[in-house]
């Protein structure tokens, strides 16, 4: 399976069978990170919420993972509901069907509910395509700690003042990369550096 996911294979079902492999082997820190990239592809698989839920658990830091509010989640629920392939495959139908209701106008003109149908698809198609942009350009990145313990510094720096320490399987928001550090911010505000080579970075 990690030489399937090496290869460029990137199935939801995969990522989810190697978290469970990791977390069998005790390897918290890829379980945790696995199980998460499973989750953006399979926003509503079951059962990866729970493996995920579980294995969140099982970590050190009680820290809550970065993840929208229940707020944005109910305003924007096709952002945060839809994978990036349902989103593509929205995104493309709604396309399709604007366009055809613009072609169909082009005859009928005076038809009032084609119009309102038409501002429909034109606000859908902006919502979505708006959201397939942020998706693409402006991935959430997290970081996953995978190491027993990590340290957090001051600067991208081994030398530098360590801040605070981190523990296999918490999951951080990456402010910034400098060339193998990540600036890492908790939920708390705190912010730290830490090397890159000691977590694993999800985006999406």
């Amino acid at each position: 399976m990690r030489r399937l996911a090496e290869s460029g294979f990137d199935g939801g079902h995969l990522h989810f069978n190697l978290g469970n492999a990791y977390l069998r082997n005790g390897e918290l820190g890829h379980a945790v990170a696995s199980y998460r990239r499973a989750a953006i592809r399979l926003p509503r698989d079951e059962d990866v919420r729970a493996n995920l839920a579980f294995s969140r658990k099982s970590t050190k830091d009680a820290l809550s993972p970065p993840e929208p509010s229940a707020f944005l989640s109910t305003l924007f629920f096709w952002h945060y509901g839809l994978s990036l392939s349902e989103l593509q495959m929205v995104v493309l139908s709604l396309n399709l069907l604007f366009w055809s209701v613009w072609a169909i106008r082009l005859f009928q003109q005076d038809s009032e509910v084609l119009r309102w149908i038409f501002i429909l698809l034109l606000v859908l198609l902006v919502a979505t395509a708006g959201s397939l942009f942020v998706h693409n350009f402006f991935p959430l990145q997290v970081a996953v700690v995978v190491p027993q313990e990590i340290e957090a510094r001051t600067a991208p720096d081994p030398d530098s003042v360590v801040r605070f320490k981190l523990h296999a399987g918490t999951e951080v928001k990456v402010k910034d990369r400098r060339t193998g550090w990540l600036r890492i911010v908790l939920p708390d505000g705190q912010q730290g550096w830490v090397e890159e080579q000691w977590t694993e970075l999800v985006e999406g």
